[in-house]
């Protein structure tokens, strides 16, 4: 869902969103690989690293794996679900930061 300039369309989305009792969703990010580093584009689902809008989610896929913050990273997203067997390493000089 993006806000479109032409005013005819943003009226059009908002009768749309408002007709089906739904607010649009905030993108999630999901990771895909086992361990791995968090600042890795290629880790995510989209390829792309997470920003501050989207719902981040660390997938349980069965076995055990560990996603590690790059040191000094500072990432601000909007959620982090963190599922079973998988651990998140934040080092001391970093952090991520959750608005949720």
């Amino acid at each position: 869902y993006a806000v479109n300039h032409h005013y005819g369309q943003t009226i059009r989305n908002a009768v749309y969103w408002a007709g089906h009792n739904n607010a649009p969703s905030l993108p999630s990010v999901r990771w895909n690989t086992g361990s791995g580093n968090w600042n890795l584009a290629t880790n995510w689902y989209p390829q792309r690293l997470p920003r501050q809008c989207d719902h981040v989610v660390l997938p349980n896929y069965g076995s055990p794996y560990t996603v590690t913050v790059d040191e000094g990273s500072i990432h601000t997203i909007k959620s982090l679900t963190l599922e079973n067997n998988v651990t998140l390493t934040v080092p001391a000089m970093s952090q991520v930061i959750t608005q949720q």
